[in-house]
């Protein structure tokens, strides 16, 4: 049970907010209850305010660069993905020989195998 002081409390606060809430609806707003606010507070809570609002637009132009950052990454990487494709079509057998004789360097394919060389212990 609450008691008959907690009772006129909530009474009071409710009409404390009832009349600020009537001022704003007549265009009769009375400012007697700004006197009572302490004013470094009420700064310090606007320097949060900046400071909030500051690291939320940061925070968006981090998003921003780390969006374009990722379509950066998947471009370099589809771009490697080409570029090694490009590399093994290159390096295969058939497509050497066809640019040797197409540079008509004078190369030949080898028709036996390499021979081993063996280390006798000469030195």
């Amino acid at each position: 049970m609450e008691t008959e002081e907690e009772i006129r409390n909530e009474k009071s606060v409710a009409n404390k907010f009832r009349g600020i809430a009537d001022g704003l609806v007549n265009g009769r707003i009375n400012f007697s209850y700004l006197t009572k606010i302490d004013f470094r507070f009420a700064l310090f809570l606007i320097v949060l305010v900046f400071i909030y609002i500051n690291f939320q637009l940061d925070a968006d132009s981090n998003l921003r660069k780390l969006s374009e950052l990722n379509k950066e990454i998947k471009e370099l990487r589809y771009e490697s993905i080409t570029t090694s494709a490009e590399l093994m079509n290159m390096s295969k057998q058939s497509e050497v020989i066809r640019r040797v004789e197409a540079e008509g360097l004078g190369l030949k394919e080898l028709t036996e195998p390499p021979r081993i060389l063996e280390d006798k212990g000469v030195w």
